[in-house]
């Protein structure tokens, strides 16, 4: 898969999750099963309370923010999606040039539509797999074209 944004870019024109909400009554047995649980399973927990499968990536990424969740910056982003530098150095304005300082959380994005984008939070990381238009990456709801597709975390 040869990761380019200048293919996809070309056809493109330039829900709200809520965090879970706590018991009002002490739950003494929940506690103790949550302590018996290490951080990265309960981390991966909450986040399946918050990210769906097909959301609008820009939902995501607003619950995601909200929870403390900051965004990785890739250093090879630009490579990845296509950008070289005397492309940019010419036409610093095109979507290919300016993405990855415009959503500092991506990683890679292909012809075929399909991103990867990475936040971390309290030692843990998480990856995030996108599928449709990044032009879109800030359109929330239903009429988004950028979706999650999968997302996973690890320590």
């Amino acid at each position: 898969m040869v990761w380019s944004l200048c293919g996809a870019m070309s056809a493109c024109s330039s829900s709200n999750a809520t965090p879970m909400s706590q018991s009002a009554t002490p739950a003494a047995p929940v506690q103790s099963v949550a302590a018996a649980v290490p951080h990265a399973e309960t981390s991966a927990a909450s986040l399946d309370q918050v990210l769906k499968k097909d959301m609008a990536y820009a939902d995501a990424r607003k619950a995601l923010l909200a929870q403390g969740w900051a965004p990785e910056k890739d250093l090879q982003c630009r490579a990845n999606v296509g950008a070289n530098e005397a492309l940019c150095k010419g036409t610093p304005d095109l979507t290919v040039c300016r993405i990855c300082d415009d959503i500092p959380e991506l990683s890679a994005y292909s012809d075929e539509g399909g991103a990867v984008m990475h936040f971390t939070h309290a030692g843990h990381r998480l990856t995030i797999d996108a599928s449709g238009s990044i032009s879109d990456w800030k359109m929330s709801g239903k009429d988004s074209r950028l979706s999650i597709s999968d997302w996973q975390t690890t320590k």
